[in-house]
């Protein structure tokens, strides 16, 4: 999977270095088998809460009881692990963002929730970016320009989830993975929570190509795909809180050069520079 995803850099970059009119043709087949993909992904997560219960069913006759605690406590792990990534993110907005952490939470609990509600940071995007300009008084161009990225390639919660959700399965099958793997992992799954589609139910087709990244049996999918629809929740609130946070981080900084550039132009009116040499410094 990081092979894939380093080509899909180099590709990306390629694509951006020739004229618009030759990438085109590429990015619309691109495209289209991206929907195609899409719609298929769709008519499967529609059976799969069927298949999800014959599969726990068939586990439970052959483990027991058993299995639905190391379930719980797998996704008690999981939901404490983005607990604790929305205290870091909280403590970025407060410590590089200026934020009261309290007030801050106040203040995106709205985003947070659409986001829980709909398994998508994509639907989400319209009150993200309102809550940002109107809320946290984020500048509109800032606010409209991170929010859409951020819903593409700001994937922390579906990052810790894929990572944590591999090593779960390690330890299911007894497979013990060297430090050496379980960076490359974490490298992987980064990459891949890049190119996730901002969409419901992709997050675990996604999990099976760095489940095979990581030589791990994807016969483990068929227990955890049942819960996955209700982490997925926890994931995408996370996800939009980490816009959130990047854009008030950013309008920080970028407010700071703004005013110390407009002081500078400031100083030379002050000594009599005319419009031309204003505009050049």
């Amino acid at each position: 999977m990081l092979q894939i995803v380093i080509f899909s850099i180099v590709i990306g970059i390629g694509l951006l270095s020739v004229p618009v009119a030759s990438a085109r043709p590429l990015l619309e087949v691109l495209g289209s088998v991206q929907q195609v993909c899409m719609a298929i992904v769709g008519v499967v997560m529609t059976f799969a809460p069927l298949a999800v219960f014959g599969l726990l069913a068939k586990s439970m006759i052959n483990a027991g009881m058993g299995v639905l605690t190391g379930l719980g406590v797998y996704a008690a792990v999981v939901v404490f692990g983005m607990a604790v990534l929305l205290v870091f993110y909280v403590a970025l907005a407060s410590i590089l963002g200026n934020q009261n952490p309290v007030k801050f939470l106040k203040e995106i609990r709205e985003p947070m929730l659409l986001g829980f509600s709909t398994n998508s940071s994509a639907a989400t995007m319209p009150v993200t970016v309102k809550v940002a300009e109107e809320n946290l008084k984020v500048r509109p161009s800032l606010a409209q320009l991170i929010v859409p990225l951020g819903a593409t390639m700001n994937m922390g919660g579906t990052a810790l989830y894929q990572c944590l959700a591999t090593m779960f399965m390690a330890q299911l099958f007894q497979l013990d993975l060297p430090l050496g793997v379980i960076v490359a992992l974490v490298f992987t799954a980064v990459g891949a929570s890049i190119g996730t589609p901002a969409v419901p139910g992709v997050g675990i087709v996604v999990l099976a190509t760095v489940l095979s990244s990581a030589g791990i049996p994807l016969a483990g999918l068929t227990l955890i795909i049942g819960l996955d629809r209700i982490l997925e929740r926890f994931r995408t609130s996370l996800n939009v809180s980490g816009d959130l946070v990047a854009c008030v981080v950013m309008d920080r900084f970028t407010s700071s050069t703004t005013s110390r550039q407009m002081e500078i132009a400031r100083h030379e009116n002050a000594e009599g520079l005319g419009p031309k040499q204003n505009y050049e410094v």
